[in-house]
């Protein structure tokens, strides 16, 4: 039996929270990166490195946008 056959048993998959503790561990290690170097590391990443720093600011923002204001339904595009 194959490993993704119908009717093959489930074995489980990833430990539950696996993800989500590392997440938590790197979050944690970055804020407090942040919080002893935070503005001026910014500011000589924005003065030395632009393109990396526009990475870093649009990477801040949801990979999608959900507009609830109808005045902006006549400038999006679809």
């Amino acid at each position: 039996m194959s490993l993704f056959e119908k009717g093959r048993e489930k074995t489980g998959g990833r430990v539950s929270g696996t993800r989500n503790r590392f997440s938590k561990k790197f979050d944690d290690a970055l804020l407090k990166d942040f919080e002893e170097h935070g503005e001026e590391a910014i500011k000589i990443a924005r003065i030395e490195r632009p393109t990396e720093y526009l990475k870093l600011i649009a990477s801040r923002f949801p990979i999608e946008f959900q507009f609830t204001d109808s005045r902006l339904k006549g400038i999006i595009r679809r």
